[in-house]
């Protein structure tokens, strides 16, 4: 029983692995890492409209 546990943990990982490639995550976490540092300096809201645009953009990575 053990073993047929951990047999279908490895096929989950190796599932979810796909999953992650097939969505560029690291890219998106990265890219998402970089909207945050933008968004944490004080100027960000001096252009509304690319504050907004960068505001929608870190919205569509975070789901």
């Amino acid at each position: 029983m053990q073993a047929e546990t951990a047999a279908k943990i490895d096929i989950i990982k190796t599932a979810i692995d796909l999953l992650r490639k097939h969505v560029k995550y690291d890219d998106a976490k990265a890219r998402l890492t970089s909207l945050e540092a933008v968004i944490s300096d004080g100027d960000f809201w001096n252009d509304q409209a690319s504050a907004q645009e960068t505001m929608r953009e870190k919205n569509r990575l975070e789901r």
